[in-house]
């Protein structure tokens, strides 16, 4: 069992956020509805309550309190003597996605199957509540119910202004997304959505892994025939390499707010 469910048990994380690893959140919500569980994050922080997501995520716990309670550098220092991933933040590319079918509502549940055999499609709620023979109101509170989801996206007024923000910009991010380049500018200006890492980094180290390629650089042309003026940007705007990897000066990489 893991320790957030006997943290739990004592009532000290009710009204409070709380992470666990993914395969039990389910489980969580149902035994405590009382508490704001985040298991798409790794480390969890509020009133000297401190939680981590699944199996070794317990390493990134003990790097947030070493940068919190000391510095960066030597939190960054400790990552590269064990071999971490100092940025990792998230859980989400982890999980394994198990149709959330374990609970006492049948008509959901065929409601769900029906989601899951035609996702390539265009379903809206109107067409599954005709479909299943569900008043939309009624369809939404069963559904929530059984799955700890609603059916569509609440927005939450009492969240925090960065999980707001993400909510936003996640969103944004697929209406944009075939405007690859607005999308690509709210990423690097905000660090949402959540991505997967590159599997694969043919870089050389120019680029992290983590929070991926920042700007393109001048093409090899422009050395050629305008290097005056590209020597000059780069020392004096970019102040950096000429490299993917190098910030522009709208691109902070500092906290949202």
């Amino acid at each position: 069992m893991s320790r957030r469910f006997l943290l739990a048990e004592t009532g000290l994380l009710d009204g409070k956020t709380c992470s666990t690893h993914w395969l039990f959140a389910n489980e969580f919500r149902n035994r405590y509805p009382e508490v704001d569980l985040l298991d798409d994050k790794i480390v969890t922080d509020q009133t000297g309550l401190y939680t981590s997501g699944g199996a070794t995520s317990y390493w990134n716990l003990l790097l947030y309190l070493i940068e919190k309670y000391t510095n960066r550098q030597l939190a960054v220092l400790t990552a590269k003597f064990f071999v971490l991933d100092i940025d990792k933040k998230s859980q989400s590319p982890f999980n394994i996605f198990k149709g959330q079918k374990v609970h006492n509502d049948p008509d959901i549940v065929k409601v769900q199957e029906f989601i899951e055999s035609n996702y390539q499609g265009k379903i809206t709620v109107g067409e599954l509540c005709q479909k299943f023979g569900i008043a939309r109101r009624t369809f939404e509170r069963r559904f929530k119910k059984a799955t700890h989801n609603t059916v569509t996206i609440a927005w939450d007024p009492t969240a925090s202004q960065e999980r707001m923000l993400e909510r936003i910009i996640t969103q944004k991010w697929i209406a944009m997304f075939p405007d690859g380049q607005e999308a690509w500018v709210d990423y690097r200006r905000t660090g949402y959505p959540q991505l997967f890492p590159v599997v694969n980094n043919y870089s050389g180290g120019t680029i992290s892994t983590t929070t991926q390629i920042r700007r393109l650089a001048y093409p090899s042309n422009e050395y050629t025939t305008n290097n005056a003026a590209v020597t000059a940007a780069v020392a004096t705007l970019l102040k950096g390499a000429d490299n993917g990897g190098t910030r522009l000066w709208w691109d902070t990489g500092g906290p949202n707010f």
